[in-house]
């Protein structure tokens, strides 16, 4: 997966590759051909890499989406075991207060 690092090396690549393709203005048809082909390696590459993080993006949002729903899931069984301790709680304080007043008489 694709980070800011790379890009900025990407974009760092690119900009010499510029330079070095300007630079080599000067040269016959032997030398634009060159730059061409240079360029068109270049394209291949950036493409291929285009690819590759759309593949691992998607991957990572499948395990995104996977984690979210297993996490919905554990919130929702703590909710409901909150819930019936909540309900064991109130069961046994009413149980307290009954045992407290048949002790007092």
């Amino acid at each position: 997966m694709g980070n800011v690092g790379s890009l900025d090396n990407l974009v760092g690549h690119m900009e010499s590759l510029m330079v070095h393709m300007f630079n080599l203005n000067s040269l016959d048809m032997c030398g634009d051909k060159f730059v061409i082909k240079t360029l068109e390696i270049a394209k291949s590459g950036l493409q291929q890499r285009v690819e590759k993080e759309v593949r691992d993006n998607s991957i990572f949002q499948a395990n995104l989406e996977r984690t979210k729903q297993i996490l919905y899931k554990r919130h929702l069984k703590l909710e409901q075991d909150i819930s019936s301790l909540q309900e064991q709680l109130q069961v046994e304080l009413d149980l307290r207060a009954s045992l407290e007043v048949q002790g007092e008489e």
